[in-house]
């Protein structure tokens, strides 16, 4: 925002922002959302303006972020450490887009029983636990349990040893 005007630019999917278009301030988004409007995959914005009842969607999301060395690379999930557990272990894992991000823990027989992480991120580096609990706070028994990391169309699946 600048002398009560914003200027907002159009991605045009190269990382090259374009078509910059000022608007007054009274018009900016009072409120953003990032959802998948479309069920394509991909992040969208949308922006309501409530003053003026406007509504602004944005597809795909135009997003440039600047990182030292330029972006992570790859896609990755980590082996959990330690491994066999009990009662804590760690996750490490990597993206390279933006986007709506998933690590779930199952059992053998595919029943899901913790969401650890649902959520957009950025591209990165994370690291995250698991406390041998399900969704509700109950202990888990000793066994092995299957941990996946969903990202856009990837996805990767490793094994963990839960020992009580």
């Amino acid at each position: 925002s600048n002398n009560g005007r914003w200027r907002c630019y159009e991605n045009d999917g190269d990382g090259n922002f374009i078509n910059p278009a000022d608007y007054p301030a009274s018009k900016a988004a009072s409120c953003a959302v990032f959802h998948d409007r479309d069920r394509d995959g991909d992040l969208d914005l949308t922006c309501i303006d409530e003053l003026d009842d406007l509504l602004f969607i944005f597809e795909p999301l135009p997003l440039s972020l600047p990182y030292p060395g330029g972006p992570p690379s790859g896609f990755a999930l980590g082996q959990n450490y330690p491994n066999p557990f009990n009662p804590l272990t760690n996750f490490g894992f990597r993206i390279s887009d933006f986007g709506f991000v998933k690590l779930e823990i199952f059992d053998l027989s595919g029943r899901k029983i913790r969401t650890l992480r649902s959520e957009p991120m950025v591209p990165g580096t994370y690291e995250t636990q698991w406390d041998g609990r399900d969704d509700v706070g109950a202990l888990m028994a000793s066994g092995v349990y299957l941990y996946r990391l969903q990202a856009g169309a990837l996805s990767q699946v490793r094994k963990m040893v839960l020992v009580r």
